[in-house]
């Protein structure tokens, strides 16, 4: 085996890892855009429908897909009937955490936020 042949499988990984980088950064951004597509949704449906209303259609809409998603994931209604508690604990812990973190960043920004 030469010299050159030696470093031939160290650029493929390098070039999967770029790769494999450039596709979280993709999928991070599709997220970002999702959400931003989701606020959009509920700000303007805000300007006719009260924003209790939007918000619980909201949580409704989330609850129902990611039903959907454990759904998917089992083999039968007994299998989901058996990670029913380790879903919703999942769920509502992504939620929980998700939440904190955007109060936390209101409350740090609470002065500029009401400024605008």
């Amino acid at each position: 085996m030469s010299a050159s042949s030696n470093k031939q499988p160290n650029k493929n990984i390098k070039d999967a890892s770029k790769q494999t980088q450039q596709g979280r950064d993709d999928e991070e951004q599709a997220f970002w855009d999702l959400v931003d597509k989701f606020v959009m949704v509920a700000n303007d449906s805000s300007d006719e429908i009260a924003t209790s209303t939007v918000s619980s259609a909201m949580l409704y809409a989330s609850a129902r897909f990611n039903a959907f998603i454990a759904s998917a994931e089992a083999q039968s209604a007994d299998q989901l009937k058996s990670q029913r508690s380790g879903a919703m604990d999942f769920f509502t812990g992504q939620y929980k955490g998700m939440l904190g973190e955007n109060l936390d960043d209101y409350i740090d920004n609470f002065d500029d936020e009401r400024a605008e």
